[in-house]
């Protein structure tokens, strides 16, 4: 149906039925979420109203909005669908990169300031580089800066797989951005 109505976003909860191993992310929501052209947006069956409407428009509620970015793989994707969502949040973007432990932060600082020049957003962006385990610490920001929205890239190694760690470890809305 996507391909068929040029649709922008698929916006798709999460039934939480299955094996165990799906318990938070359906099976249909993982298997649109590894093989949509376009980005899914994944809402887990805990989360708040999203949306109010006004009598001329909608107003989102997603309250910090983080984008996780490799700066191995292009994030303008992610970045462009982050600078569009910002303005459904009071709060400046996150931008987080993670390197592995000892490696160089200000390296890896600079690159992130280019990033989040080239994008405009409604609040501002902050910048975040920190050490260690990608996942790991993507979930720590999550869960310690109560982030209500993360807008991630499809890993063509692992399509889906940090995705459905976002939702199982934390209440946050995740977009999946091919």
């Amino acid at each position: 149906a996507a391909r068929e109505t040029a649709a922008d976003l698929i916006v798709m909860g999460t039934g939480g039925r299955g094996a165990l191993a799906r318990a938070l992310l359906g099976s249909t929501a993982a298997h649109v979420l590894r093989e949509s052209p376009v980005p899914v947006m994944v809402v887990p069956p805990s989360t708040p109203e999203l949306i109010s409407a006004g009598e001329d428009h909608a107003f989102f509620h997603f309250g910090l909005v983080l984008v996780p970015v490799d700066l191995q793989h292009p994030a303008s994707n992610q970045l462009a669908w982050a600078a569009r969502l910002s303005g459904g949040s009071t709060h400046k973007l996150l931008m987080v990169h993670v390197v592995p432990r000892g490696a160089d932060r200000e390296f890896a600082t600079e690159r992130m300031n280019n990033a989040a020049r080239a994008r405009r957003t409604a609040q501002g962006v902050k910048l975040l580089v920190r050490e260690g385990d990608v996942l790991e610490e993507v979930i720590h920001v999550v869960r310690r800066d109560r982030v209500g929205l993360v807008i991630m890239g499809r890993s063509a190694a692992a399509p889906g797989a940090m995705a459905y760690e976002v939702l199982r470890n934390s209440p946050a809305l995740v977009l999946v951005v091919p």
